[in-house]
């Protein structure tokens, strides 16, 4: 049985999911944005944030961004390259297809888990996360699963690349756990500039509404600022492998926000995918309930 302490990180860690699945819905509600004039506003909305998480906390900024290379590597070329990537992706490719592609990432961080972290993958683990991911292919299928094209196929390698990114990210914030967490910060912060440089040399900028800037505004505070801080303490400090199992639940919510809010429309399939999916979390978090894991 995982021990209580690695438990309270693990559920700490699903936050994470939790925020991220109203990411989608949100997105639609913005409207005809162009996606980085929306990832520059909410990502300096997070740097804002951060900023005074930093000082509630009392943390040192020195220390905070003083930090080796490869931590910025790591931090930067996660965040910012999975946003980025996912984007594009979006823009090059059937959105279905993209969708299936880039939440497949908890299979990759369940099998780096194993590589990287050397940590022992069980049944339930390898179960978990197949049930899972096959109730994602159900929500695509929903959503119009039209078959792997080859004219999408820049589109397909970048949603592949920034499921791999995510989930070599996660598992190298648990390797590497002298990481600072208010590192988050300078990782949002690179992230916008980055944003910004592509945004006014890839998109126009469009005006927005008070709605629309409230909208990001959520974006910001939430799957871009505190979703980063409770998914690094949860991938440092409880179970990797069956975080990234339970983290399916997040894509599902995200499905059904979107049915919710009549964005999409609710068919069999749909039921089909959450019998998978929650089975799927079910299965693959066993091991915080049996002993030896």
């Amino acid at each position: 049985m995982i021990s209580s302490p690695t438990i309270k990180a693990t559920l700490i860690g699903f936050i994470a999911p939790l925020l991220w699945s109203i990411y989608p819905v949100l997105s639609v509600a913005i409207g005809q944005v162009p996606p980085l004039e929306i990832v520059s506003i909410a990502f300096f909305t997070s740097f804002c944030c951060s900023l005074v998480i930093l000082f509630i906390r009392k943390s040192s900024l020195k220390n905070t961004f003083y930090q080796p290379f490869k931590y910025w590597l790591i931090g930067v070329g996660g965040i910012c390259g999975f946003n980025v990537l996912y984007i594009f992706a979006l823009q090059s490719g059937p959105p279905a297809e993209i969708f299936l592609m880039v939440v497949s990432w908890p299979i990759f961080a369940i099998i780096f888990s194993s590589l990287i972290l050397k940590e022992i993958l069980r049944p339930w683990h390898i179960a978990g996360c197949a049930l899972g991911f096959s109730g994602i292919i159900f929500i695509a299928w929903q959503q119009g699963f039209s078959g792997f094209e080859f004219a999408h196929l820049k589109g397909y390698i970048a949603a592949l690349a920034a499921a791999i990114i995510w989930a070599l990210y996660s598992v190298l914030s648990r390797k590497y756990k002298n990481i600072p967490i208010d590192m988050v910060t300078a990782f949002c912060g690179a992230t916008t500039v980055i944003a910004v440089i592509l945004h006014f040399n890839l998109e126009t900028t469009v005006s927005l509404s008070f709605y629309q800037l409230l909208l990001i505004f959520i974006i910001g505070m939430g799957p871009s600022c505190l979703a980063y801080y409770v998914w690094n303490h949860g991938v440092k400090n409880g179970d990797i492998r069956v975080l990234s199992s339970i983290s399916f639940i997040g894509h599902f919510i995200a499905l059904s926000l979107l049915v919710l809010a009549g964005y999409s429309e609710f068919k069999w399939q749909t039921a089909i995918a959450c019998a998978l999916i929650v089975g799927g979390a079910i299965t693959g978090s066993l091991g915080m309930f049996m002993k030896g894991r």
